[in-house]
């Protein structure tokens, strides 16, 4: 089923890192900041598009580093006219 589950990769120290938060080798759950809002169809942020968030389909630790990669998109909600969705790529270091 698509959009079932959270994306799980390593963080490069003995931890994990999810779509959402990273686990510590301690057990500690870090949540991972929300990224600056982006501007809707109007060219400015609005407060519809302060709803947005970000779904991410895909995240891989890079080799060698303590840095994930991820992949996948912030929206408003239901792709339409009213609403928006925009393509990206996000980066975390864990430390």
């Amino acid at each position: 089923m698509a959009g079932c589950c959270v994306p799980v990769t390593s963080d490069g120290a003995e931890g994990l890192v999810f779509g959402e938060a990273q686990r510590t080798r301690e057990g500690r759950v870090i949540g991972i900041g929300r990224p600056p809002y982006l501007p809707g169809k109007t060219g400015r942020v609005t407060e519809a598009d302060r709803r947005q968030r970000l779904l991410l389909h895909e995240i891989e630790r890079v080799p060698g580093a303590q840095q994930v990669w991820g992949v996948g998109y912030i929206g408003s909600g239901e792709a339409d006219e009213k609403n928006f969705h925009h393509g990206v790529v996000v980066t975390y270091g864990s430390s």
